[in-house]
């Protein structure tokens, strides 16, 4: 324990605090001790808002990698700790997103075509949101990650499908148009 439990009786300490400039940010962090016989509370919020963000890299430059780029981040992360038990979330939207595939690599080893198909797929994405959940001790975490990102890469894969075997229609109708 931090403090000996004869002073903590009756101490809690909140900080509340704003920022706004290239970025907005809100902070609230609760410190609370008011009870002696049970364990403290400590709770973190969070709320984090720029704009012009920074790419951000993913994957393998050797293999495959996507640059995300976004015109506004929005993040809010809660956390609270009860004794040494950790609970808590973390929430992340990219708005409006642009997903760059790096396929200079990838484009050796594959048809043209699949290089065609991944582009259409990134390229139809305009979203990246997801939430990570916290759970477990503070020296043993468990982290959970939920994404949109499968659904959207899932439509964004139909719809390049789509869009290929359209384009693969209309050359052979072409092909047996000529030879008619």
């Amino acid at each position: 324990m931090l403090l000996d439990t004869q002073f903590l009786i009756e101490l809690e300490r909140e900080l509340d605090a704003r920022a706004t400039g290239p970025a907005a940010v809100d902070l609230k962090l609760v410190f609370d001790y008011t009870h002696p016989d049970a364990e403290p509370v400590h709770e973190l919020t969070l709320k984090f808002e720029a704009g012009n963000v920074p790419p951000l890299n993913l994957g393998d430059e050797k293999s495959f990698a996507v640059a995300v780029t976004a015109e506004r981040l929005t993040c809010t992360i809660q956390l609270k700790l009860i004794g040494d038990n950790l609970t808590g979330t973390f929430h992340f939207d990219e708005q409006p997103a642009t997903l760059s595939p790096h396929l200079d690599q990838l484009a050796k080893k594959v048809p043209t075509q699949v290089v065609e198909v991944l582009k259409d797929v990134f390229t139809a994405i305009r979203t990246v949101e997801g939430d990570v959940d916290l759970s477990g001790t503070l020296l043993r975490p468990r982290v959970k990650l939920h994404s949109e990102i499968g659904h959207h890469v899932a439509g964004g894969l139909k719809t390049a499908l789509t869009h290929q075997v359209d384009r693969g229609r209309d050359q052979l109708e072409s092909r047996l148009n000529d030879q008619v």
